[in-house]
């Protein structure tokens, strides 16, 4: 493995090994009112768009979810219809 002394970095990164692609960690992170943790999730919006597009999840997987300004959890997507998405939180 490389380590940050083969790049140019400042004195305090030059030992600290430099990850390999497969450890980096998803920064994805989809957010919600409180009002809509009880609500399908309209197609339409561009929250529905990255959850099935991006992170290209199918029924029944889970992706990082939290409140705004609130606790963080996973949402599971339960169905996915021909207008909504429904939605699980934990």
């Amino acid at each position: 493995m490389r380590t940050r002394q083969d790049i140019s970095q400042p004195e305090y990164f030059r030992d600290l090994p430099i990850p390999s692609r497969r450890t980096y960690i998803s920064v994805n992170l989809v957010l919600f009112t409180p009002e809509e943790l009880s609500q399908p999730l309209i197609r339409r919006d561009p929250r529905a768009f990255h959850v099935l597009t991006v992170l290209k999840r199918q029924a029944g997987e889970s992706f990082d979810a939290g409140v705004i300004n609130g606790p963080l959890g996973r949402a599971t997507l339960v169905a996915i219809g021909t207008d909504t998405l429904s939605l699980s939180f934990a």
